[in-house]
């Protein structure tokens, strides 16, 4: 993928049943930056795939790749219109789209996955700032508390690991003005998914809103729904532990989870 102001070009090395077939290149490659996306594979593979669009040209500014690992990018400069294709139990294993000198559009092609042990985690979503965490080897989710008020400044969860409760670190900053306690009747309730909205706050990207599903009921939002929309929605998986970013704030929050 190379990189000027804006996406001039991309390819693509595929798997074909076992066999390594690169695409042509879509676009025009210039003289900008040349940005790899080098994916475990088969344990790992692409789920989704997110950027920006100019507002004065519409062509592709940015864009950002999640894996059921981890996430790659923001790969350009994330201004325009957002656009996101998040898919659920699905793996992304072609890509179609529109170019000339530049890439202009791009889409997926995807399967569902067949053995759902694969995908194990999404996200972080929101901003780079801040500091990676995640909370450890833990078998659910009991407690989450979360502290804020215009954003979110902290998340802290309690957790089940086999029977013990084991109680997380807080992820983010002492402020917030409001907290908001989420006991689950767990074993029985369990996390199924969560969504939310991250934007600028105090010249930070950082999570604004949170709101937790559950196999019974719905938590929040909590602080302003105000910013860029994300969500993980599950189907027949429990979120066993978060992970993210945090530092004054909390920056980014994702999660692992099991069928």
């Amino acid at each position: 993928m190379m990189l000027e102001h804006v996406v001039t070009c991309i390819s693509f090395q595929y798997d074909d049943n076992g066999e390594s077939i690169w695409s042509s290149t879509h676009g025009h490659c210039g003289n900008g930056d040349i940005h790899m996306v080098n994916l475990d594979y088969p344990r790992e593979f692409l789920t989704s795939v997110s950027g920006y669009i100019g507002h004065d040209s519409p062509v592709i500014q940015s864009l950002t790749f999640e894996s059921n690992i981890r996430r790659h990018g923001p790969i350009g400069k994330e201004e325009g219109r957002f656009f996101s294709c998040a898919l659920s139990c699905c793996k992304i294993i072609d890509f179609h789209g529109r170019s000339g000198v530049q890439l202009d559009a791009l889409g997926v092609y995807s399967e569902p996955i067949s053995d759902l042990r694969f995908l194990k985690s999404i996200g972080p979503y929101g901003g780079q700032g801040g500091s990676p965490w995640d909370d450890g080897d833990n078998t659910g989710v009991r407690v989450i508390v979360v502290k804020g008020g215009s954003a979110i400044d902290s998340i802290t969860v309690e957790y089940d690991k086999n029977g013990s409760v084991v109680q997380g670190p807080k992820h983010g900053g002492d402020g917030g003005h409001l907290t908001l306690e989420i006991k689950l009747d767990y074993p029985p309730e369990y996390l199924t998914s969560f969504s939310g909205y991250f934007g600028d706050f105090s010249g930070y990207s950082i999570v604004q809103s949170l709101t937790f599903q559950s196999n019974e009921r719905t938590y929040g939002p909590f602080g302003v729904e105000d910013g860029k929309y994300f969500s993980f929605s599950s189907t027949g998986k429990k979120i066993v532990k978060f992970h993210g970013r945090s530092g004054r704030f909390l920056d980014s929050l994702g999660a692992h989870f099991e069928p």
